[in-house]
């Protein structure tokens, strides 16, 4: 064999084992390719659940707020001074009731008080 025939072998051998080299590569790529992809599609069908959640919320805001609309904000705000005022009504009403049970608790505690003294004055005698 002449030099040049092995300077060419050697040279394709050379060339070969790049060529394997950039298949690996290539190989490698394409599996990153792959998964990559996989992923987006995992992604893509997340995104696609999340937008028809996000259009029934809002599909539901609207009657919410169709609703307001149709019973008037100013309704609305008439009945939440309403319980308000009910709320407050019945706190009043309480403190009086507790007030009263006060009252009463001390003059029970009072008469107790003088009926232990009487009897003490009457057991001492």
């Amino acid at each position: 064999m002449s030099a040049t025939t092995q300077e060419k072998i050697v040279q394709l051998e050379k060339d070969a084992n790049k060529l394997v080299y950039n298949l690996e590569l290539l190989y490698k790529k394409a599996g990153s390719y792959n998964a990559a992809k996989e992923e987006l599609q995992k992604s893509s069908a997340e995104l696609v659940s999340l937008i028809n959640e996000t259009k029934k919320l809002s599909e539901e805001s609207h009657k919410i707020i169709a609703k307001i609309n149709e019973i008037g904000s100013g309704q609305i705000f008439k009945q939440l001074e309403k319980i308000d005022k009910a709320i407050f009504s019945f706190n009043d009403e309480t403190m009086k009731q507790l007030n009263k049970n006060k009252i009463f608790l001390l003059g029970t505690i009072a008469l107790l008080i003088v009926s232990l003294i009487m009897c003490i004055l009457i057991y001492v005698k």
